[in-house]
């Protein structure tokens, strides 16, 4: 079904791009169809004349609706584009202020006022910007450890779609490249087409202030909409208050030079390997 669906708009895309003939086709094609149909039926009815005018008429408007087609399909996602970052942006005006109601709290306090922030803003990304009826999820992932003592990527707030996020341990493939994104010189990524998951497209980006690091803020979705560059645009500024939370909070840090050496995940050799390859 999504490859008809592709194939259907490779098609729209490519009609809607033929500006000439768009322009020109439903001004010329009807003028010379019009007087066919119009002259080729009633008692001098030709059924060769006719339908070819007919044909001519279809030609002429048919790539004309499916450019305006296009074009209202372009607008829709460029409105929906502007409505998430307006939410977005909303999203941090609104709980900045709140920063300053840690500064008088007690550890534990500052702790549970935190975590507190964290479900709201993953909530309101998804009431507001990412719809989890649509197929999407917004996860917070905190880079540390588990009862066992192994390094891993664990949600600790998530919202949206019925499926939950699980924690990603070191080695496999997702905590990979959340780490590049820790450790790397991007902080943030974008993918379409995702095979092999639950999800077909997500966008994430790297919690952290300065030489800290804290997590990745990951949204995904399973539903036709893929998510761009403008999507991890849209993260980046809630990224930033997260870390602010967390600086908030007091909690002991990873910094990004020793995130992965204080954990006990690689050796030297091996970090900057990843950095060269970028995986």
């Amino acid at each position: 079904m999504r490859f008809i669906r592709n194939a259907w708009w490779l098609t729209v895309e490519f009609i809607a791009n033929r500006y000439l003939f768009i322009e020109m086709a439903p001004w010329v094609l009807p003028l010379i169809g019009g007087p066919m149909v119009s002259t080729h039926v009633g008692e001098s009815f030709d059924a060769f004349w006719f339908w070819l005018g007919v044909a001519l008429i279809a030609v002429g408007t048919f790539p004309l609706a499916i450019r305006q087609y296009f074009l209202r399909h372009i607008q829709k996602k460029q409105d929906e584009q502007d409505a998430r970052e307006r939410a977005s942006l909303r999203l941090v005006s609104r709980m900045v202020p709140l920063l300053s109601a840690m500064e008088t709290a007690g550890p534990r306090d500052r702790h549970r006022l935190r975590d507190q922030a964290f479900e709201e803003i993953v909530a309101q990304l998804v009431k507001t910007a990412y719809p989890g009826a649509l197929g999407y999820r917004v996860t917070l992932f905190e880079l540390g450890r588990d009862g066992r003592g192994n390094v891993q990527m664990r949600p600790v707030a998530s919202a949206g779609r019925e499926d939950r996020p699980r924690a990603h341990d070191d080695g496999d493939d997702v905590f990979v490249g959340m780490m590049s994104l820790l450790t790397g010189d991007s902080d943030s990524l974008s993918k379409r087409k995702v095979v092999g998951n639950e999800y077909t497209s997500f966008a994430a980006v790297s919690v952290s202030r300065g030489d800290q690091v804290f997590g990745i803020l990951t949204v995904d979705t399973t539903s036709e909409t893929d998510l761009f560059e403008v999507d991890e645009a849209n993260l980046i500024p809630i990224a930033d208050v997260l870390a602010e939370y967390y600086a908030a909070a007091n909690r002991k840090h990873h910094t990004r030079r020793g995130a992965l050496f204080k954990l006990g995940m690689y050796s030297v050799g091996n970090v900057f390997s990843q950095r060269g390859s970028g995986s």
